[in-house]
């Protein structure tokens, strides 16, 4: 059917993986990109012009739930093995912080729900642009660790008012240790 529009997202994947969203791209009449940076990166490399729509999640799943009370201090949910930087990362905070929950593999409520059981939920996005978890986290009215990436301005996001922000594992680490003890 037409118009046809396409989303593009999760593109911190394999090239096979590009290489399918991008031609997904280039047969929609419509694209809009959920990582900042990527409706410049497919102009460069395809030609298709493209918006960034940011990333949202379901109200429903993502909100408070104050029925679930935290067991681990931080916890990360998410995937952890495919991305270097992200595993080296996850294994610094997880030996400066021994009650850490790490969970891949969970999805919607079941997610949100093991989110919960951590104090502070922690983020390492691959790009320098927020991922899906900043907003499912931000929605569930929980801490955030995230790193700082170049959109958080524009989605109006500021570190200390919104979220907690880090551009290296010790600020992380001692951002960590800041909201465990300033709750």
């Amino acid at each position: 059917p037409r118009p046809l529009v396409y989303w593009m997202s999760d593109t911190h994947c394999a090239p096979e993986g590009m290489a399918f969203r991008y031609e997904k791209a280039k047969r929609a009449d419509r694209v809009y990109c959920a990582i900042h940076t990527d409706p410049e990166r497919l102009l460069r490399e395809t030609g298709v012009k493209a918006e960034w729509m940011p990333y949202a999640a379901d109200p429903l799943v993502w909100q408070p739930r104050p029925e679930i009370e935290p067991i681990h201090d931080i916890a990360f949910i998410g995937h952890h093995g495919r991305y270097p930087a992200r595993a080296e990362w996850i294994e610094g905070m997880l030996e400066a912080f021994p009650k850490f929950k790490i969970q891949g593999g969970v999805f919607f409520e079941e997610c949100s729900a093991m989110m919960h059981t951590a104090k502070v939920v922690l983020n390492h996005c691959e790009a320098d642009s927020i991922n899906m978890r900043v907003i499912e986290v931000l929605m569930n009215g929980q801490c955030l660790l995230t790193p700082h990436t170049s959109d958080l301005d524009a989605l109006g996001l500021e570190d200390a008012e919104h979220l907690l922000t880090y551009t290296s594992l010790q600020e992380a680490i001692s951002k960590c240790k800041f909201a465990l003890n300033n709750p």
